[in-house]
């Protein structure tokens, strides 16, 4: 058997497998007492990014591995730290870990983008809020 009669087969095979999940959803979507309406809701509305990593193979099919790895962080401190001991405390860390995860992502100086921030603030002047290449 070819190569490419081989990939239309898994390709078929895939395709038969998620009309098969998005009919198991639409047929839960309307049970009573439980949990599952609400996730096959879900799923049929976001259809279209549920399914996004079977056609593009940079799109991972989870994406708990960066979750993981961002949380880490806040647990190591909160561990270390006996926790923030306030609600304002713990807003303003999880506040602080996202800018400096999304900095990191844009391959930008945490440092820097906040000084940016900060100045264009001062100044009654508006940024991104997506951190751009900003160079030290």
């Amino acid at each position: 058997m070819s190569e490419r009669c081989l990939v239309g087969l898994m390709l078929a095979a895939i395709m038969r497998l998620m009309a098969g999940i998005k009919w198991s959803c639409q047929c839960n979507r309307h049970e009573v007492d439980t949990k599952l309406p609400r996730l096959a809701g879900e799923i049929l509305n976001d259809w279209d990014a549920v399914i996004t990593f079977v056609g593009d193979p940079d799109v991972p099919p989870t994406n708990n591995d960066d979750a993981e790895r961002a949380h880490r962080n806040a647990v190591i401190f909160r561990r270390i730290s006996f926790d923030t001991r306030s609600v304002e405390g713990s807003r303003l860390y999880a506040a602080a870990l996202s800018v400096i995860d999304t900095c990191r992502k844009h391959r930008t100086d945490p440092w820097a983008y906040g000084s940016a921030q900060i100045t264009a603030g001062r100044a009654n002047t508006l940024l991104s809020t997506v951190p751009a290449q900003v160079r030290t």
